[in-house]
């Protein structure tokens, strides 16, 4: 692989960390702010999946309409989940975005292979 193509390789995975890491301070941030915590989190995750559960066992219900309770309770877990692993990949990003800029530093400060290497 030449150098101008390993630099590219590493700045590609920068930019793509760095995207990562973007997406998770948004998702904080989301978490953070009030009124998400209050319509999303308790209202729904909380709440009203709770119902969805409950719906979910009631026999005067069609298959149908079960199945489609239980999907709907599931989903708080599913949101819930994505909120954390995309945090979660947020923090490992940073620690990788420290080893590629370290790696891209060391292979920018290597000499090119047309260059000659003088010795005295």
């Amino acid at each position: 692989m030449s150098k101008e193509q390993e630099i590219a390789g590493l700045e590609y995975q920068l930019a793509g960390n760095k995207e990562i890491v973007s997406r998770a301070e948004d998702v904080r941030k989301l978490c953070e702010n009030r009124l998400f915590r209050k319509v999303i989190l308790e209202q729904f995750c909380e709440k009203e999946c709770a119902r969805y559960v409950q719906e979910s066992g009631d026999p005067l219900l069609t298959a149908e309409q079960r199945a489609d309770a239980l999907a709907m309770a599931q989903a708080a877990g599913h949101i819930r989940r994505w909120l954390d692993i995309s945090m979660r990949l947020g923090d490992q990003a940073i620690g990788t975005i420290e080893r590629v800029q370290e790696m891209l530093d060391t292979v920018r400060a290597e000499p090119d292979e047309d260059e000659e290497v003088i010795q005295d």
